[in-house]
């Protein structure tokens, strides 16, 4: 298994019917297991890598499959991306200022958009969009606001998404749309 997982948790072995998601890879999902992840119930299906189990997705969540790469949350775990060539990394050692919990990563435009959460030298967190092309290695930041963040009890991030042709960041009622150039171009909710 990927990264020394195996032994952290019991393997699950499921019979299931696989979903093409891309050769070699496959995800069976026809008879997930449940896990906790507090608080929540998931269901896990299991990542077939040649036929073979290789690793667990969290199903509510899915697997994302921006150009060049996929991406999944490891049940019970971090996020993990996949390139084209089989290389397997956690996506927080690859793109920056992403942090797990807090993320929301979503797909627009074979693109990787997600939230992004860096120190702010005036004590804080700087709260950032993220958006992060892996076809050129490289990826925008739109600074949002600054705050100071309880990690027991996280803000709501929810994934971007694509909003009259402008890209909408949203989190406990307040909402953030930015441009093609990745200006943040209207606010509701928040100042």
């Amino acid at each position: 298994m990927i990264g020394g997982w195996e032994g952290r948790r019991a393997r699950v072995v499921l019979t299931c019917v696989p979903v093409l998601i891309g050769a070699p890879l496959t995800l069976a999902a026809r008879q997930p297991s449940r896990f906790t992840v507090r608080p929540l119930d998931r269901e896990r299906g299991v990542l077939l890598n040649r036929g073979q189990a290789d690793d667990t997705v969290d199903l509510h969540l899915g697997l994302l499959e921006p150009a060049g790469a996929r991406v999944y949350r490891r049940a019970g775990g971090p996020w993990i991306v996949r390139d084209t060539t089989g290389g397997v990394a956690l996506l927080r050692d690859v793109v920056p200022a992403f942090y797990d919990e807090l993320a929301a990563p979503s797909v627009i435009d074979s693109v990787l958009y997600y939230w992004g959460i860096e120190p702010d030298p005036g004590g804080g967190y700087a709260i950032e969009a993220r958006r992060y092309d892996f076809r050129l290695a490289s990826g925008e930041v739109s600074r949002l606001y600054s705050e100071y963040l309880e990690f027991d009890n996280p803000p709501l991030h929810q994934p971007p998404a694509r909003d009259h042709g402008l890209i909408r960041y949203a989190v406990d009622g307040a909402r953030l749309w930015l441009d093609e150039a990745f200006r943040v171009v209207r606010r509701e909710g928040r100042e």
